[in-house]
């Protein structure tokens, strides 16, 4: 009965490690540039206004959260729909897009570039289908990602002296489509600055040696109602990371630096407030699995000099204290528009009608898609391509 019982505790364990491994995931750079850029993006004002920037020699600072980085926009000759985006995203809900962005990295760039597509972002972000036709959530949705294309990071050493400046993601390629009479943007070709992601991969797409995991579903955290828990869901995992070298199994926190942490201002005249706040978006963080237990010091609750322990969820511990490599299923198909279709079908030695079989579309689709070369492809190409699989490159 003993050896029974120890085997189905064998099994439930290795079964549990198993999902484990195949848990869909982020991969973070835990390096100090990518923590020092998130510090600074948590930190700005979460009231939805607008507000005003200094601007001198044409650039405006989005935000400097130390003297070692520095997040800047090139104002001049700015397009207005990108200036009233940035006054829009350049409030703390950009972390969202960002962890979309870092979501589609990890599941089909694995090299610092990726393809960028509208509904693969909106579907991250978690709209619903409805919302994903409706053309006005397109085109604010679209403006905010070409905003962070706007973005220049510049990074600094101690002494002052400039190390790295370029753009948070460079552009190589667009892809845009005919709406309701207008040009919208549907796809890009992207490239992170390595400082932000130099960590997390080698050369060949396998993870590196400097990377943290968080949920694949961080970017639907309701940015609005959680806002601390996003802020938290892409700081923790780097903390986490940076901790394991002390043989530590948690971040051990005072009440002010937890709340510090997350973003959120302690008002001694209403102390309720922040720990209220604080335990709500714990709460949702823990529903997201980017969180495990937490854990009080006995009788130092809520108070400022209390000591608080934040543990990673198993997931987590699997990946970056017993190193069980997750399983990564091969990236998604890298075509962007018409012109790639047709580049893809070819070097298959397929006619329009055999690619139009094999996809499960029907010829007068893909026959629409390949006549418009620079157009980003429907919906149902894009499933089709995800679905038939090996149509990479």
């Amino acid at each position: 009965l003993a050896l029974g019982t120890l085997a189905a505790h064998a099994f439930r364990a290795a079964r549990a490690a198993q999902r484990d491994r195949e848990k869909p995931f982020l991969a973070l750079d835990a390096g100090p540039a990518h923590h020092a850029l998130l510090n600074g993006w948590r930190d700005l004002p979460k009231d939805r206004q607008p507000h005003k920037t200094i601007v001198q020699d044409g650039w405006a600072e989005i935000l400097a959260s130390s003297q070692h980085i520095r997040l800047r926009l090139d104002v001049r000759e700015l397009p207005e729909r990108i200036i009233h985006a940035v006054r829009e995203w350049r409030g703390w809900q950009g972390l969202r897009h960002w962890a979309a962005l870092h979501r589609l990295l990890t599941l089909e760039g694995r090299t610092g570039f990726v393809r960028w597509k509208l509904d693969a972002h909106l579907d991250a972000l978690g709209y619903s289908d409805r919302a994903r036709r409706d053309p006005a959530v397109r085109k604010v949705v679209a403006d905010e990602v070409e905003a962070l294309t706007r973005l220049e990071l510049a990074i600094y050493h101690r002494s002052g002296e400039l190390r790295m400046r370029g753009p948070v993601l460079s552009v190589t390629q667009r892809a845009e489509a005919l709406h309701d009479s207008e040009w919208a943007l549907e796809g890009l070709v992207l490239a992170i600055h390595p400082a932000l992601y130099e960590g997390v991969r080698q050369r060949d797409g396998s993870l590196g040696s400097l990377w943290a995991p968080a949920p694949a579903d961080l970017a639907r955290v309701d940015h609005v109602r959680h806002p601390y828990a996003l802020a938290l869901g892409l700081i923790l995992p780097i903390r986490w990371r940076w901790d394991l070298g002390r043989e530590r199994d948690s971040i051990t926190l005072t009440g002010q630096s937890l709340l510090e942490a997350a973003g959120i201002r302690f008002d001694p005249h209403k102390p309720s407030r922040a720990w209220n706040a604080l335990e709500r978006d714990l709460a949702e963080l823990q529903r997201a699995e980017g969180l495990g237990a937490v854990s009080w010091e006995p009788g130092e609750e809520r108070t400022l000099a209390g000591r608080c322990h934040l543990y990673p969820p198993q997931w987590v511990r699997d990946r970056m204290v017993h190193r069980l490599t997750p399983l990564e299923a091969p990236p998604g198909p890298s075509i962007l528009t018409g012109g790639e279709l047709k580049a893809w079908r070819r070097a298959k030695g397929w006619t329009q009608v055999q690619a139009a079989e094999a996809l499960g579309v029907g010829t007068r689709t893909l026959k629409r898609a390949e006549a418009d070369p620079d157009a980003a492809l429907g919906r149902a190409l894009e499933e089709a391509l995800t679905r038939q699989g090996g149509a990479r490159g």
